[in-house]
């Protein structure tokens, strides 16, 4: 079953609004996510999040996920390796992030959701995504991207990953 960004966004909405004691930390300026669900954690295999990120974020993240994928998006994409951004946030955050998209915590619109991961999915990319920081960190910078020269997007309003299209391309649905 497919939900309805508009659903996505009333749900969440209503989340926000309900009193809870404790809040997590904002992701963007003015926006709160609700807390973790109790006892959430990450149990996650990074080797198997790094196929699903080589498949589905390396594009705009970068392979290295240093945020110089080989299509240029404005803002630009997240840069994992940046391990002074990584330690604000949360794994209960960079799952919310990857699984309801930017615009649903307030973020970039471009950082689409990707609901059609299952949950081992989800948990095995964050735990990739948290090794990146913690390698950059150990190794004092990430190595450089060696892909090709970023393009830039035709249509700055993206709703799936299939309607990526670079500059100079047909645009074929």
């Amino acid at each position: 079953m497919r939900r309805s960004p508009a659903l996505v966004a009333i749900l969440l909405l209503t989340a926000l609004s309900a009193p809870c004691p404790v809040r997590a930390a904002p992701v963007a300026e003015g926006v709160e996510i609700p807390p973790p669900p109790a006892g959430f954690a990450i149990d996650g295999e990074p080797g198997r999040g790094r196929e699903i990120f080589l498949k589905r974020c390396a594009t705009c993240h970068g392979e290295h996920g240093d945020g110089k994928g080989r299509i240029r998006v404005k803002p630009p994409p997240r840069n994992f390796r940046d391990t002074a951004y990584m330690k604000t946030r949360s794994d209960w955050q960079l799952y919310l992030i990857i699984r309801e998209g930017g615009p649903a915590v307030g973020m970039a619109r471009t950082m689409l959701p990707w609901r059609s991961l299952s949950e081992q999915e989800l948990y095995d990319l964050v735990a990739y995504i948290r090794r990146l920081g913690q390698e950059a960190e150990g190794a004092g910078k990430g190595p450089q991207n060696e892909s090709p020269r970023p393009r830039e997007l035709t249509s700055p309003s993206l709703a799936s990953p299939s309607l990526i299209v670079p500059s100079g391309s047909p645009a074929t649905p």
